[in-house]
């Protein structure tokens, strides 16, 4: 009896893992792909709010609560679990996905700063 609810519980947390890994790759592949603000500093804070909002809160809170309403025993324990594992993905899908976005905007608009050369350097004695 003991190893088929350790299996259940197994089952349980492979089957959050899998889905909020599915929901998240969504989610992400879909701010990936709306097209990005291009302005002030506070003006793309304030539209990655949003992203951050959905992402880190709400989808960990709603796999939390339907941790809670389709678990059979231990409600809150799978609850907390289901937030925790959600969580977790969640936030690894969204630090990767904001690196490749980074990337792509270093690729795309490449620095336009000339680079400085300091005084004593030999290159600049040369001139």
């Amino acid at each position: 009896m003991h190893t088929a609810l350790l299996y259940n519980k197994i089952m349980t947390n492979n089957n959050v893992f899998i889905s909020s890994l599915v929901v998240g790759i969504a989610y992400v592949g879909y701010e990936l792909l709306q097209p990005t603000y291009q302005g002030d500093g506070l003006g793309e804070i304030a539209n990655g709010l949003g992203y951050i909002f959905i992402g880190i809160i709400l989808i960990p809170i709603i796999f939390g609560i339907v941790g809670f309403v389709f678990s059979k025993e231990r409600r809150f324990v799978q609850a907390f679990t289901s937030f925790g594992i959600s969580l977790a993905v969640m936030l690894v899908l969204m630090l990767a996905g904001g690196a490749w976005s980074n990337m792509e905007r270093a690729r795309l608009y490449p620095s336009t700063d000339a680079p400085v050369l300091p005084s004593d350097s030999p290159q600049r004695k040369q001139n």
